[in-house]
């Protein structure tokens, strides 16, 4: 009986050899990947960006003020609701126009500001569209070839190593068979 649980053993043991080869490169080039949950869409998301990055950089300019010439319409409407601010008082349909203004004016100056923030963060690369790029098409490789997700690919990596470990307790079980083998044929 012994002989033949360590003859099967030993045939399960060929046979998933070249698993064990196969989940080994599977493991590593998953781990490799180090492919993060959400990362395909925050990619998409930054291609996106950068591919509309002269588009974007030139809309924000306009908004920052960096593109305006002789006539700053900012210094005109604080000047505006300076004067205004004086006079607010003369009616209760002044005051409400000057509330108006006031917030439109306080408005507008945190868009400038918050325009000139992010144009500071859109530095656009080509280099960079490149590399997304690269990874983009990378992880829709892998996500072809072990068909399934991002989630899938994380999942895979353990799914993987539980098999191998399968396969290892396998190979000591054939020893034991073996020890046991030697121990009958001793006696």
């Amino acid at each position: 009986e012994i002989r033949k649980k360590l003859q099967e053993c030993t045939e399960l043991e060929n046979q998933q050899i070249n698993r064990m080869d196969i989940l080994k490169f599977q493991i590593n080039e998953l781990e490799t990947a180090d492919i993060k949950l959400g990362e395909l869409e925050a990619l998409k998301e930054r291609k996106a960006v950068l591919e509309s990055a002269e588009k974007l950089n030139d809309a924000i300019a306009i908004i920052s003020g960096s593109e305006l010439k002789e006539t700053d319409f900012m210094s005109e409407l604080e000047s505006a609701d300076s004067k205004l601010s004086k006079l607010s008082g003369v009616s209760q349909e002044i005051g409400e126009f000057y509330e108006r203004l006031s917030s439109a004016v306080l408005e507008l100056k945190t868009l400038r500001m918050d325009a000139k923030k992010l144009n500071d963060r859109l530095d656009f690369s080509p280099e960079e569209l490149e590399k997304v790029q690269n990874r983009l098409d990378f992880l829709h490789t892998l996500m072809r070839k072990y068909d399934g997700d991002e989630q899938h690919l994380i999942n895979s990596v353990s799914d993987f190593k539980n098999e191998l470990d399968e396969i290892s307790i396998n190979s000591n079980r054939k020893i034991e068979y073996e020890n046991q083998l030697v121990v009958i044929q001793n006696e």
